[in-house]
């Protein structure tokens, strides 16, 4: 992480490849601030603090963060699809965003992203 990017092991990818993605400031920042905290001298970012590796089992803290978030059907994978469509609707393009998650096709990628209403508006408007 200390260089601004996150690298996905290949035994935790759907592609079995390892993949490195880049991470904004802002991110970084969060993750480095709770690094720090937690003492932390693990390679992973969310490193296990019952056995050797990584929290591989995330159910009882998603429920958690939905519960207090007062969020009803909403799958953790929707962040996926939320950050793909707010990517695309900044005006970044399809195989950039592909590349960042992962994908080995735009079609994929297209499947991801949701256009919003406003967007799709705001894009007419513009002629």
């Amino acid at each position: 992480m200390s260089q601004k990017q996150i690298t996905f092991k290949a035994a935790y990818t759907k592609t079995v490849t390892d993949r490195t993605i880049p991470i904004n400031d802002r991110l970084f920042n969060i993750l480095s601030e709770w690094y720090v905290s937690e003492g932390s001298q693990s390679e992973w970012v969310f490193p296990s603090s019952v056995k050797e590796g990584h929290i591989s089992v995330i159910r009882g803290a998603w429920n958690k963060i939905k519960k207090e978030a007062k969020l009803e059907d909403f799958r953790l994978y929707d962040l996926r699809h939320n950050f793909a469509s707010q990517l695309v609707m900044k005006g970044i393009d399809l195989y950039t965003v592909g590349k960042i998650l992962g994908h080995s096709n735009v079609q994929m990628t297209d499947i991801y992203t949701h256009l919003s209403p406003k967007y799709l508006r705001s894009a007419v408007d513009a002629f």
